[in-house]
């Protein structure tokens, strides 16, 4: 989980951290206050294009095998990804 981010002027500024976050690899991050919780989902929050490229990954996944998506090789961790974002957008 990510720290807090300490500047509470701007939603833009804890939504871009968060955003930083999650491409870093963090499941979560905290907050210091009830109105920065919105901006950490919308960071966190998969776009559509991403949840599109999941959504696309999954179902050409489903013989198990590894396979090719819009000139994409999918395997297995290509596969996990997609599942993760898909969670993700699930989550918030």
């Amino acid at each position: 989980i990510d720290g807090v981010t300490t500047d509470l002027s701007s939603p833009e500024i804890t939504e871009d951290d968060a955003r930083h976050a999650m491409k870093m690899g963090f499941g979560g991050k905290m907050a210091v206050h009830p109105r920065q919780i919105e901006p950490i989902r919308n960071g966190f929050r998969p776009s559509e294009n991403e949840i599109t490229w999941a959504r696309d990954i999954i179902g050409a996944a489903s013989s198990g095998e590894a396979s090719q998506v819009n000139g994409e090789m999918v395997d297995r961790p290509v596969i996990e990804r997609a599942r993760q974002v898909l969670r993700r957008a699930a989550l918030v």
